[in-house]
């Protein structure tokens, strides 16, 4: 039974992790389209390892796009094995 309960919690929470994950996409590419036109001398702030530092854009930038791009590489893959799943 405790299988059981387990395959059935997975099932549930499989969207929810999908839902957060396509909100973190989001969040980031508003930040993305936010920074980009900016110049690449500005200066910004970044949490790292929950310490809040100082940055430029330049810096930050191409690590967001990093992000960015394996996230959405990461919900693609949530995507299809969700989907295979039903």
């Amino acid at each position: 039974m405790l299988g059981l309960d387990r395959g059935l919690h997975h099932e549930r929470t499989k969207p929810s992790d999908i839902s957060t994950n396509m909100h973190k996409a989001n969040l980031l590419r508003l930040v993305i389209e936010t920074l980009d036109p900016l110049p690449a001398d500005r200066k910004c702030f970044r949490v790292v390892n929950g310490v809040l530092v100082e940055r430029t854009v330049k810096d930050v930038l191409p690590t967001l796009k990093t992000n960015s791009d394996g996230l959405k590489q990461v919900l693609e893959d949530m995507l299809k094995q969700y989907k295979s799943k039903q």
